[in-house]
């Protein structure tokens, strides 16, 4: 039982470290794990992300980057070069 309850209290202190608490419940936002598909669409907005820990990444096409405090979609970065069987 302790064991269960330190993985689950360090799953919740890792899911808290990339959280931003002043971010609006209601307001939906993009990241590597959730909402890819809005990344592009004008007006979106990227959920917080702490530079120093989270890396740049491409999900499903979405071409991610954490810029100052959130994070951001952009045209090529860690989605380029394209593998050579998608060129």
């Amino acid at each position: 039982m302790k064991i269960l309850n330190f993985i689950s209290l360090t799953l919740l202190l890792f899911s808290l470290s990339h959280c931003d608490l002043n971010d609006n419940a209601n307001d939906v936002c993009f990241s590597p794990t959730q909402n890819i598909d809005i990344a592009y669409k004008e007006g979106s907005i990227g959920c917080s992300c702490d530079k120093n820990v989270d890396e740049d990444i491409c999900v499903d096409g979405a071409a991610l980057m954490c810029k100052v405090d959130r994070w951001v979609a952009v045209e090529d970065g860690p989605c380029m070069p394209l593998p050579p069987q998608l060129e």
